[in-house]
């Protein structure tokens, strides 16, 4: 499954099965295009299969989990005989449980690395694919996360009849779509489309979406992001039910800057830099400000310790 660890292959590949779905005859389509969507269907069955293991021992133990993402939008958002595909599969434990979930993720593979939210397991053969086990969801608290309401809001995931895999309510996905796509300063299309979907879907509450956008502190984001979706896609005649207000000018050119492709590895980022103003309060934009700049100063001391670029196994 080396062929799913491709970002660039995922990046166009992952919406494919619910185009499919919208296609009158998959006969219609170029027969690479057909390959990979049997390969996809593949992947996305192995994945199931490992859910259901990894369920029972949440069973065993009595620990519920947040399943996020492109996982958590099988079966509403996207129908579970053409669910949009992802890569890893991310959940959210509450802290309390981190360690129990820790050792149970530990039967299939050790503890890769760790980041400012989330454990890291690259599960192996016949898996080959990766678990990301989340703590929080906003880096540096950039936003004001109520988790109390994100866990009552939520409800068993309708493909597993466990209570221990929940999924969030259609109103936190939407919310955290928004975050996550700050958190990598990037709106990739299959994260434009799910938000398009969530938007109509027929159980959608856009007045608690704006509630829980005013409280997590993202209002000034959404509004980035819908002028941002509307203006890629066309999308006016889609979203009518939307109650924000046009960004200026000045704002969306920021938008724009920070979202905007950017070269990895430089020490200096200056996008970085400008991202706190994409924040709604005072207090939720301090902190982002000095998370960017413990970021350069940890940058800034691996370039002076390794100006080179070697790896720890460099001899």
């Amino acid at each position: 499954m080396q062929f799913l660890r491709d970002d660039a292959v995922m990046s166009d590949w992952n919406l494919l099965p619910p185009i499919v779905e919208n296609t009158v005859s998959s006969f219609s389509l170029p027969q690479d295009i057909r390959e990979s969507y049997f390969k996809l269907l593949g992947f996305n069955m192995l994945q199931r299969r490992w859910m259901k293991e990894f369920i029972t021992e949440l069973e065993r133990v009595e620990v519920p989990a947040l399943i996020m993402k492109g996982h958590g939008l099988w079966g509403s958002v996207y129908h579970q005989d053409y669910p949009r595909v992802s890569a890893d599969i991310d959940f959210l434990v509450e802290p309390e449980n981190i360690g129990k979930v820790k050792k149970i993720l530990g039967n299939w593979a050790p503890l890769h690395g760790k980041t400012l939210l989330h454990y890291r397991y690259d599960l192996e053969y016949p898996y080959n694919f990766r678990i990301e086990l989340h703590w929080d969801l906003a880096a540096y608290r950039s936003f004001s996360l109520d988790f109390c309401n994100i866990w009552s809001d939520s409800f068993p995931h309708p493909m597993f009849e466990s209570d221990c895999v929940r999924t969030m309510c259609l109103e936190d996905i939407f919310i955290h779509t928004l975050i996550h796509s700050f958190n990598h300063r990037n709106l990739q299309t299959y994260m434009k489309v799910d938000l398009l979907r969530l938007l109509n879907h027929p159980r959608i509450n856009i007045e608690l979406i704006l509630e829980k956008a005013r409280l997590t502190g993202c209002m000034r984001l959404m509004e980035l992001t819908v002028a941002s979706l509307r203006k890629t896609l066309g999308s006016e005649m889609v979203l009518p039910d939307l109650k924000v207000k046009s960004p200026g000018y000045l704002s969306q050119k920021v938008y724009d800057f920070v979202f905007k492709p950017r070269k990895r590895g430089s020490v200096f980022d200056l996008q970085r830099l400008f991202q706190f103003s994409l924040l709604d309060n005072r207090v939720n934009k301090l902190r982002n400000m000095r998370g960017a700049y413990q970021s350069y100063l940890v940058r800034l001391g691996k370039k002076i310790t390794n100006p080179l670029g070697w790896s720890s196994d460099h001899h």
